[in-house]
């Protein structure tokens, strides 16, 4: 059907199942906007959507974390694991935090009051 749009879960795409994660949430939701911004100018919406993977992290505990592009289609296809990709992991983690607010909140919570796990 045309002129019908979902992101997330919700979403299938014709080249094929795409992983339930964030990043592909993410991405179709950029895509979503920018083709509804366009329709209410008046214009044709874009080409379909494509995913671009840009890899994995995932946070280990102790300071540890995994990095892994192989999968990626554009830059360095790399997998790291140990200090370096809890850095990498940090520091995109903190990149995406939207606010002022939480930049300032996210290292504080980090490094000065751990993390809180009395809601759990």
């Amino acid at each position: 059907m045309e002129d019908i749009w979902a992101i997330g879960d919700a979403s299938v795409i014709d080249s094929g199942r795409l992983p339930a994660t964030a990043q592909v949430a993410y991405q179709e939701a950029k895509y979503v906007a920018k083709n509804l911004n366009t329709l209410a100018k008046g214009r044709k919406p874009a080409k379909s959507f494509e995913f671009n993977n840009m890899g994995s992290l995932a946070y280990l505990g102790d300071w540890k974390a995994i990095y892994d592009r192989s999968g990626s289609q554009k830059g360095p296809k790399t997998k790291e694991a140990g200090r370096f990709a809890w850095l990498l992991w940090r520091s995109a983690y903190f990149s995406m935090s939207l606010s002022l607010r939480n930049k300032i909140l996210v290292p504080v919570y980090w490094w000065i009051f751990g993390r809180d796990i009395s809601r759990f």
